[in-house]
């Protein structure tokens, strides 16, 4: 992330959030465009900038945005969760993925990320990787009763999921 950002950036970055907690976004825009016309590698205003155009309903821009963020070398788990889960109120799951899987990354042992991921696999359908999400999560608090009756819903809708292709053959045959 960048190191040393002056003091006007740090400024219009404070308002920006400000704008963004009191659900102000397009004033909240403007003060990050501000800083970006100072600054274009201000990593935090194109993360804040990502998640502004989430709740805005423009994903175009949010998925833009979420590019440069790409290109910036970010280390910290929140602000990849934080875009996850903007990406997440839309059903963009795609998209969920590639922020979740950016965050574990830097720290692969960050429950929220890891349950987060397993979720959306489970949503998916995809049942082994949900399944490995869950377990290595379950791994760090083996007594979280949540993951438990996750791992076993996974494998009741895995059960169903293959006993429904078993009779989709029957009936073709």
């Amino acid at each position: 992330m960048e190191n040393s950002n002056s003091k006007e950036e740090d400024s219009w970055y404070d308002i920006a959030l400000y704008d963004k907690k009191t659900g102000n976004f397009a004033e909240a825009l403007k003060a990050c465009n501000q800083i970006l016309s100072i600054n274009d590698n201000y990593t935090k205003v194109w993360i804040l900038l990502c998640i502004l155009h989430q709740k805005m309903g423009n994903d175009a821009k949010a998925l833009e945005a979420l590019n440069k963020i790409n290109d910036f070398d970010i280390t910290e788990n929140e602000y990849w969760i934080e875009i996850a889960l903007e990406f997440k109120k839309k059903n963009d799951l795609l998209n969920v993925v590639k922020a979740l899987e950016n965050s574990l990354e830097f720290n692969d042992q960050k429950k929220e990320s890891l349950t987060e991921l397993a979720g959306v696999y489970e949503d998916l359908e995809i049942y082994d990787k949900a399944y490995t999400f869950y377990k290595t999560a379950l791994n760090m608090d083996p007594l979280d009763m949540d993951l438990l009756n996750k791992i076993g819903t996974i494998y009741d809708n895995a059960k169903e999921t293959a006993n429904s292709r078993k009779k989709k053959k029957k009936k073709k045959k």
